[in-house]
């Protein structure tokens, strides 16, 4: 059985998905910019480049190289669990709604980029071959 590849399935939604996060990712960099924080500068710089095989998987596009993704892949699924338990841990230690918020704003917002980048790297033998 051929993998599933929602890109192709769901073109529309993974293009508006896509430009929702070009520009959440340009105002982070220019908030990290402004401020001039050490990690989040590299963190949004990250995430600039995190933006390259969203675009590759949503346009079926090959970018090399593969490695480079996989560990963008694993930087960001890594960070995106930290901070879901950050926001867990803070929600019920000190009974806050907002960090309950916070972690399902990241769940929204992270998990597709993550099914995205998973299904961009081992899902989609069809660029890489």
């Amino acid at each position: 059985m051929a993998p599933m590849n929602y890109a192709r399935q769901y073109p529309r939604s993974w293009l508006v998905y896509f430009v929702l996060s070009v520009v959440i990712s340009i105002a982070n960099a220019a908030t990290a910019l402004v401020n001039l924080g050490g990690t989040k500068v590299v963190g949004a710089a990250i995430g600039l480049v995190g933006l390259l095989p969203l675009y590759g998987y949503v346009r079926q596009h090959r970018y090399n190289p593969r490695w480079l993704w996989m560990v963008i892949l694993a930087i960001t699924g890594v960070a995106t669990i930290a901070a879901l338990i950050i926001c867990l841990y803070l929600s019920v230690v000190k009974l806050s709604l907002i960090a309950l918020l916070v972690a399902a704003a990241i769940t929204v917002l992270c998990g597709p980029y993550l099914l995205a980048l998973q299904q961009y790297v081992f899902r989609s033998p069809h660029l890489w071959q």
